[in-house]
């Protein structure tokens, strides 16, 4: 087993400032593009089924599904801290209409609700 490094590597260890900077800048073409990629996969998992159901499609989509909502909940939270489109309205109005939530859902907690 590989000894552990003492000291830690940073991302500015490997990459200069105007490559940190251009890869932390949030893009909507690319926040929409990987909300609407996680979305056209469970669809094409779950079509796969409905066109050839069997114990494998269905293993195959149950595991596609899981690992396409997990992503979501990625996205989600990213849109929790305004990082995956540009300004606050649209990553509020992505996490409640797209993301992991019920289309019409409120995202909102109890305590904020009121």
């Amino acid at each position: 087993m590989p000894e552990p490094s003492p000291v830690p590597v940073t991302a500015g260890d490997l990459l200069t400032l105007e490559e940190l900077t251009r890869l932390r800048r949030t893009s909507a073409p690319r926040g929409a593009a990987l909300v609407l990629h996680a979305w056209a996969t469970i669809a094409g998992a779950i079509a796969l089924h409905v066109l050839w159901p069997s114990a494998v499609t269905l293993a195959l989509m149950v595991i596609v599904v899981g690992s396409r909502q997990l992503g979501l909940v990625v996205l989600m939270h990213e849109t929790a801290h305004w990082l995956l489109f540009p300004g606050l309205r649209r990553n509020t109005w992505v996490a409640s209409q797209i993301s992991v939530c019920a289309p019409g859902s409120a995202t909102t907690t109890s305590a904020s609700a009121t």
